[in-house]
C-alpha cells in the first residue's frame, strides 16, 4: 500500500512542532532584530514570488509522489525478525544488498556516474553526502541545483526516503536557497541564497572528519581527523562503521570542539 506525499502539511508540521528540527538553529533565524525588525527568514519568505513558492512545493510533492511509487524498497523482514543482538554487518549488507567484495565499481558509481574532480569554480560544501553525489553527477558537478535535481540526486545518489529527500530539498531552498532564481548551493553563496557553507545554520562544529569553523577551512576533509576516523572505525567497529564507532567518533569531536573552541556551535539536530 502506498500514500500519497502531503509535503506542505509535513513541513508545515515540522516547523511549527519542532523549528529546530526542521531547520537547524532556525530559532536565530526567526528571531526578530531589537525593534521588532523582520526576521531573516521572514525577509526571505517576503522578498520571494508567492506564486514561485507555491510551484517549488507543488514540484517538490509531485516529484515525492512519483518517486514512491518507483522505489525499490529492500525486503528486510527477516532482519527485522531477528533479535538485535544476533544482527550482524554481514546481514545487514545482504538484506540490503551491499557489496563489500571490493571490486572496482561499487554500487553506488557506475558508468554512468563516474567520479570526476570538481572542476575549478565548482561549489562543495560541508555535507560530505553532497559534495559526493555532485562528483558523482546524481546532481549537477558545478554544485548548484534546482529543487527537484536535489531531491532525484539525493533519492538516487544517497538512497534517502523520497519524503525525507523531498522535505529536506523544501527546507533547505527556503533557508539558504535563491527564491528567485530557485538555485540553491550545497558550498559558499549564489545570488541571493547564502549557500550550505553558511556557519551555524546547516553547518556546524564537531564535524568527525572535518575542523571546526573557528580553526579556519571547516569545509575540506583534515587528512588527520579522516586517519583518526579509520581508526576508531576499526578499533570500535572492527573496520565497520556502526553506532558504536560512530558513538566514540563523535564523542571525541565534540569533547575536543568543547575543550579547544572558545565559540563552539553543535546542534545534536543536524546530525539527523
Amino acid at each position: 500500500m502506498r500514500f500519497s506525499f502531503n509535503l506542505p502539511l509535513l513541513l508545515s508540521a515540522a516547523f511549527m512542532a519542532a523549528p529546530s528540527l526542521a531547520l537547524p538553529n532556525i530559532g536565530a533565524m526567526m528571531a526578530k532584530g531589537p525593534n521588532g525588525e523582520p526576521s531573516h527568514l521572514e525577509k526571505r519568505l517576503l522578498s520571494a514570488d508567492p506564486l514561485q513558492l507555491n510551484n517549488l512545493i507543488n514540484d517538490l510533492t509531485n516529484k515525492v509522489n512519483e518517486l514512491t511509487g518507483s522505489a525499490n524498497v529492500p525486503v528486510v523482514t527477516d532482519l527485522l525478525n531477528t533479535n538485535v543482538t544476533d544482527i550482524t554487518p554481514d546481514k545487514i549488507y545482504s538484506a540490503f544488498g551491499i557489496r563489500r567484495d571490493g571490486g572496482l565499481m561499487p554500487p553506488a558509481e557506475d558508468s554512468a556516474h563516474p567520479w570526476q574532480a570538481p572542476a575549478k569554480g565548482a561549489k562543495r560544501g560541508p555535507c560530505p553526502g553532497l559534495n559526493t553525489i555532485a562528483n558523482h553527477g546524481y546532481i549537477p558537478r558545478n554544485g548548484i541545483v534546482n529543487p527537484v535535481e536535489l531531491l532525484v540526486g539525493t533519492f538516487n545518489g544517497l538512497n534517502l526516503s523520497p519524503d525525507l529527500a523531498g522535505i529536506l530539498a523544501a527546507i533547505s531552498f527556503v533557508g539558504m536557497g535563491d527564491l528567485l532564481q530557485m538555485k540553491l548551493s550545497i558550498g559558499s553563496r549564489y545570488g541571493l541564497g547564502d549557500g550550505l557553507n553558511h556557519h551555524g545554520i546547516l553547518e556546524g562544529d564537531g564535524s568527525v572528519t572535518r575542523k571546526d569553523h573557528y580553526f579556519g577551512n571547516s569545509w575540506d576533509a583534515d587528512p588527520q581527523l579522516v586517519q583518526q576516523f579509520i581508526n576508531e572505525t576499526n578499533t570500535y567497529g572492527k573496520g565497520n562503521i556502526d553506532i558504536w564507532s560512530l558513538a566514540n567518533s563523535r564523542y571525541r569531536a565534540w569533547a575536543y570542539g568543547r575543550e579547544n573552541n572558545p565559540v563552539f556551535d553543535f546542534n545534536p539536530w543536524r546530525m539527523l
